[in-house]
């Protein structure tokens, strides 16, 4: 594997990783929510989106502020980016409201249509 394909693969894990957690926090919503569900997705939606932001601020994969890659530059930055600046249900509101559900969903759709065009590139 070269080192462009190792560096792909990295890329698309972070990538894989943002999907999969904004995928579990869909799955655990549902219309009524005891107290500790309520603060256990509130919690897991902060991180998520922390995380999102974080990285969108260098748009790199390992966070670093240096040149991106190809891979980076054309499906990470955007990807992580339009992400952040879609979140736009604050870390306390309700997870049980369709607003808050839309929400995760952008994520893992903004996330997910540039993931899915870099494995069509560097496949399994």
């Amino acid at each position: 594997m070269t080192k462009e394909e190792q560096h792909a693969r990295a890329v698309i894990c972070k990538m894989r990783s943002f999907c999969s957690q904004a995928n579990e926090l869909m799955a655990l919503h549902k219309p009524r929510l005891n107290r500790l569900e309520k603060g256990e997705l509130q919690q897991r939606f902060r991180l998520l989106k922390e995380e999102i932001k974080r990285y969108a601020k260098t748009g790199t994969v390992d966070g670093e502020r240096r040149a991106r890659s190809e891979c980076e530059e054309f499906y990470f930055e955007p990807a992580v980016s339009t992400a952040a600046a879609n979140i736009l249900v604050s870390v306390n509101a309700d997870p049980a409201t369709q607003q808050w559900f839309s929400c995760v969903y952008g994520i893992n759709t903004d996330i997910g249509y540039l993931l899915s065009q870099l494995e069509e590139q560097y496949p399994d």
